[in-house]
């Protein structure tokens, strides 16, 4: 199934990054309660286990004044592990993830939230692979992006459910925001081989609401303050400037 926010660009709208520094790191939960913080680099490859009974947190935010980044991210949850990661990217001119988080154990789940917002001539993307690969495992895959200018994104889910990962709960949904030329593309798919299962997707997108801009410019906000004020709260920031 695919959602075209806009229509399909004459040629990939993310095209290819130069040549960048490669960096591998991995790490792995063996206690609960761990939080780690982790800035994109040119092109990193990140490999994370989580071990049985173990909740860890996991946040990857892209490094400023980084023009370009692709990060390779594999995360394995053993059982009854779960784990929460965190995307904001917020800066950067080309900027690609590709994630995948298998949930081998049986009651593993994954909760993965990101941020985008791309300006100027920003090229966006983010791939995700949900693999279920035992029973009773969960998760979610929730994207927020908002794009402006001519910048592009595309996002990317996929939801894969083997064939004894019975009672599965999968969920992969993305809300975008347009304005001016931007563009998006949503490309979600479900690859489902057992028979008891929850799996779906959502998406939706939206555009500069010129009713909200009259009101709050009726309020005293010039139309740059309101703009940036509807962007912030599409994406769920506060602003106390």
């Amino acid at each position: 199934m695919v959602n075209i926010y806009s229509p399909q660009p004459k040629k990939n709208p993310l095209r290819s990054l130069p040549k960048l520094q490669k960096r591998n790191l991995s790490l792995a939960y063996a206690s609960s309660g761990v939080q780690n913080v982790i800035l994109l680099e040119e092109e990193l490859t990140l490999t994370v286990s989580v071990k049985s009974g173990v909740s860890a947190s996991l946040f990857l935010s892209h490094k400023l004044g980084l023009a370009n980044a692709l990060a390779y991210v594999h995360v394995v949850c053993h059982e009854n592990a779960h784990i929460d990661c965190h995307v904001d990217i917020e800066d950067g001119k080309r900027i690609a993830l590709v994630m995948q988080y298998d949930l081998q154990g049986c009651g593993s789940s994954s909760y993965v939230s990101a941020m985008f917002h791309g300006t100027d001539d920003a090229h966006q993307s983010m791939s995700v692979v949900m693999h279920h690969e035992n029973t009773d495992t969960k998760g979610t895959i929730a994207i927020r992006g908002v794009f402006e200018q001519k910048s592009k994104g595309l996002f990317s889910g996929l939801i894969k459910v083997n064939p004894q990962a019975q009672k599965t709960d999968s969920y992969f949904r993305d809300d975008i925001l347009l304005l001016d030329d931007a563009i998006a593309e949503s490309l979600p798919t479900l690859e489902i081989e057992a028979n008891d299962v929850r799996a779906s997707h959502g998406s939706t997108t939206s555009h500069l609401n010129e009713d909200q801009m009259f009101y709050l410019q009726s309020r005293g906000l010039d139309r740059a303050q309101s703009r940036k004020m509807i962007i912030n709260g599409f994406l769920g920031k506060i602003d106390s400037n």
